[in-house]
């Protein structure tokens, strides 16, 4: 659903942060599980640096509404955005 509303190589912050969350997510691999290895991931990050991942995700998505319509759900929109690309 997510991962079908944006084109993931068209980024680059995006790209970045899910490439090194799977990478370190291999080489960490921990009892948790990978949504709440991405939320530890993402808490951990400036921002300022989030807000930019999502100002790109917003401006290549294809549905320009999505970052609203994640508002009701639980957990940081940046958390659910690469679970699903991920996963």
């Amino acid at each position: 659903m997510l991962s079908n509303n944006i084109i993931l190589e068209d980024t680059t912050f995006l790209k970045q942060l899910c490439s090194d969350i799977k990478s370190y997510y291999k080489i960490n691999k921990h009892e948790i599980s990978l949504y709440n290895y991405i939320s530890l991931f993402i808490n951990q990050l400036d921002c300022e640096y989030k807000k930019k991942i999502l100002n790109e995700y917003s401006e290549k998505c294809i549905n320009k509404n999505i970052l609203n319509k994640l508002n009701k759900f639980d957990g940081d929109q940046l958390t659910i955005i690469c679970y699903t690309i991920l996963n």
